[in-house]
C-alpha cells in the first residue's frame, strides 16, 4: 500500500517519480537498520527527499533547508542552490522542480538536476507566495498564500496558462492519480476535485485536521478544540474513508493528535483524557503488534519510515528529531 503524507512534499507515493522518502541520509544510504533505540539524531540531516537515477535529492535541514543531492553511496553531496528554504516538488526529465523561499517569498522554480539554468515558473513576490504542491505531467498543482488567499491554481511547467481552479481559501494540498484533495479552511471539511477543477466535492464534513491518501482510503484526524472550550464528541478520533467519501469508518479514538501511516503501520501520538501526559504509539493498522513508547510530550510531527518512527517536540529545531525502532 502506497500511501500520501499531507504536507508540502509528498511522502511514500510511486506517482510518477522512482520513489519519496522520509529518512535521515544516513539511514538512506548507509542502510543502517541496527541503531540504538531512542537515539537522539539531531546533528544528522533529516529529510524529505526524492530519489532519482541514483540521486537523492532533499532539503537539508540541518543547512537552512538548501536543496542539496547526495549519491546513494554516500558520495557526491552536493548544494545546488544556496537559497534557503528549498522543498522538493518532483523530478521530471532531467528537471528538477522546487520551491524556492531564498528571496523571502515562496516561487515555484526548475533547474536542471546538476543545478544549472534555474528557471522561474512562477509567484516568489510579496503578493503572490506559492504553497502545497503536485506535480502531474505537464502541470504543477499549487495553493497561493499571496493576495488570493490560498485559492487552488495550476500553471504549465513553462509558466504558461496560469488557472485558478477554486477560489476560496484551501490548505494541505495533496494529488493523488487525477485529484486533488484538500481541506477547505473555513468549513475544515476535506474536499476534492478534479484535476481540471470540475467535479468539487466535499467528502468529510468535520473538523478536520489532517489527512493520508493511502491506496484505496483517506485517513482523516479530527482535530482536538482548545482544552478552554471543554472536550468535544469525536476529538482527535482517526476515521478511514474511501476516495469517494463513502465507508466511513473509526480507527481510533484516542484524542490523537498526529500521526503518521507507512505500509501496514501507523504511529501516533495521543493525549490523555484525565491529564496533559501523551503516549506515542506504532501499530500495525489491524490493532496488532502494538508498542507504546511512554510519555514523549506534546510532539510537532511524528513520521513512519522503513523499521523507524521518528518525532520531534513543538519546541525543538526543525532537524532535531529522535529516532526509534517500531520493534522495540
Amino acid at each position: 500500500m502506497t500511501c500520501t503524507l499531507c504536507a508540502v512534499i509528498l511522502s511514500s507515493c510511486g506517482k510518477k517519480l522512482d520513489h519519496t522518502l522520509d529518512y535521515t541520509t544516513e539511514d538512506y544510504v548507509q542502510a543502517d537498520l541496527s541503531a540504538a533505540k531512542g537515539t537522539d539524531i539531531s546533528s544528522q540531516d533529516i529529510f524529505k527527499g526524492i530519489l532519482s537515477d541514483g540521486w537523492v535529492y532533499y532539503s537539508n535541514l540541518a543547512d537552512k533547508q538548501k536543496l542539496t543531492k547526495i549519491k546513494t553511496d554516500g558520495s557526491g553531496k552536493t548544494t545546488l542552490t544556496p537559497d534557503n528554504r528549498c522543498s522538493v516538488i518532483g523530478i521530471q526529465d532531467g528537471y528538477i522542480y522546487f520551491n524556492d523561499g531564498g528571496d523571502s517569498f515562496y516561487g515555484i522554480y526548475k533547474m536542471k538536476t546538476d543545478g544549472k539554468d534555474k528557471t522561474k515558473i512562477i509567484g516568489g513576490s510579496k503578493d503572490y507566495e506559492t504553497k502545497g504542491f503536485y506535480l502531474k505531467d505537464e502541470w504543477v498543482y499549487y495553493t497561493d498564500d499571496g493576495v488570493n488567499d490560498y485559492s487552488i491554481f495550476r500553471v504549465k511547467l513553462d509558466g504558461s496558462n496560469k488557472t485558478r481552479l477554486n477560489k476560496g481559501s484551501y490548505n494541505h494540498i495533496i494529488g493523488n492519480g487525477d485529484y486533488i484533495y484538500y481541506i477547505d479552511i473555513q468549513s475544515r471539511s476535506l474536499c476534492r476535485m478534479k484535476l481540471d477543477g470540475s467535479d468539487k466535492t466535499t467528502l468529510y464534513n468535520h473538523n478536520t485536521a489532517d489527512f493520508q491518501v493511502c491506496g484505496d482510503y483517506i485517513y482523516v484526524l479530527n482535530a482536538i478544540k482548545d482544552a478552554s472550550e471543554g472536550t468535544h464528541e469525536g476529538d482527535g478520533n482517526l476515521y478511514r474513508i474511501k476516495l469517494d467519501g463513502s465507508d466511513k469508518q473509526l480507527i481510533k479514538n484516542n484524542l490523537i493528535q498526529n500521526f503518521s501511516i507507512s505500509g501496514d503501520w501507523l504511529c501516533y501520538n495521543q493525549l490523555s483524557s484525565t491529564d496533559n501526559n501523551h503516549e506515542l504509539v506504532a501499530e500495525k493498522l489491524d490493532g496488532s503488534d502494538k508498542t507504546s513508547f511512554g510519555n514523549k510530550g506534546n510532539l510537532s510531527e511524528v513520521l513512519i519510515a522503513g523499521n523507524y518512527l521518528y518525532y520531534r517536540g513543538v519546541n525543538t529545531d526543525a532537524h532535531k528529531f529522535v529516532r526509534n525502532n517500531i520493534h522495540k
